[in-house]
């Protein structure tokens, strides 16, 4: 887009300016408004339309300071295209730093916002805030960027929506080394996608419910690589330092016994079988109560970063190619 005012929201940017506003989706019991800020940042140029958002899992919080150190850094005159940022796309599990929403009144309520697309105009307030997202904000978009961290754990890696040239080479421009294809969890947003005919990235970095620099810094740089590998903004794309590794499969390592969790791996180790990830001690002799070994070789995709478990807790991602 470009050469024309862009709306989103309360959000109108003319050619070559910057606009901030709010989408908004009603209010609660007691008045108080639910709203997500958004912010259109329209290019003096034509190009594509970009859409980044974060905080949906609303504790996971480098993707929006990763969004607040880029908006005031993109030169909307240079710009070719037009990007929406939407920083906190759960806002109600935002004011309560958690990463569901937090009201669950009837039975077949929604609290997971990833889980809940393409949404539901006449739902509950989960449903209701996608629908908003992706009616007022994801369909004016070519290309979708979710930015995601680890809960409770860290995370590395960029996951395409499959099947999709187009996505596969996006997720390659930030530069990550692990290109994910064998995510744990369904992801409705790329079922949005292929029926919306967008390209959808989704992207892991670094933990949950604290700013994690290393992960920030990463996701910055790789965030002016997409923008340059989609030639919104000037320069060439920079190669990786060393060629992804690309993820078909994955497993979930969970502690047989509840404890007190000691790793010994961090994200994007490689390990082979029999390798010790983690030990579980019992808190009230100091015991060693478990060992956890990997039961294949393979890539640690996300690591545990919360000492206490309990039995069944999730404590490592494996995966290989």
């Amino acid at each position: 887009m470009g050469k024309e005012t862009f709306t989103v929201g309360t959000a109108s940017a003319r050619p070559g300016t910057r606009s901030f506003g709010k989408l908004i989706v009603g209010e609660l019991s007691d008045g108080s408004p639910v709203e997500m800020p958004v912010i259109v940042v329209n290019g003096a140029n034509p190009g594509p339309v970009l859409y980044v958002g974060a905080a949906i899992h609303a504790n996971e919080l480098n993707g929006v300071e990763i969004i607040r150190r880029m908006v005031p850094e993109i030169d909307p005159q240079k710009l070719s295209g037009t990007i929406i940022f939407v920083p906190t796309q759960n806002p109600l599990a935002f004011r309560a730093k958690h990463p569901l929403t937090p009201f669950f009144h009837e039975k077949g309520d929604i609290t997971d916002m990833w889980q809940a697309f393409p949404g539901n105009p006449n739902h509950d307030v989960t449903s209701i805030m996608t629908h908003i997202l992706v009616t007022e904000a994801m369909s004016k978009a070519e290309y979708i960027i979710d930015l995601h961290g680890g809960f409770p754990a860290d995370r590395c890696a960029a996951l395409p929506m499959p099947d999709n040239k187009k996505a596969e080479e996006l997720a390659k421009a930030f530069n990550l080394w692990i290109i994910e294809y064998a995510p744990p969890v369904k992801v409705p947003l790329y079922d949005l996608g292929k029926d919306m005919k967008k390209v959808v990235v989704c992207v892991e970095l670094g933990h949950s419910e604290w700013l994690d620099e290393r992960r920030i810094t990463q996701g910055i740089k790789g965030m002016w690589n997409a923008l340059r590998h989609l030639k919104m903004i000037e320069g060439a794309v920079e190669p990786p330092e060393k060629p992804p590794i690309y993820i078909m499969s994955s497993m979930t390592i969970r502690a047989g016994k509840g404890g007190w969790l000691i790793t010994h791996v961090d994200c994007l180790d490689e390990v082979k079988k029999g390798h010790l990830l983690a030990t579980v001690y019992n808190l009230f002799d100091f015991e060693k109560t478990e060992e956890i070994r990997a039961p294949r070789d393979g890539v640690v995709l996300r690591i545990v970063t919360y000492p206490q478990v309990n039995r069944g807790s999730r404590v490592v991602a494996l995966g290989w190619s």
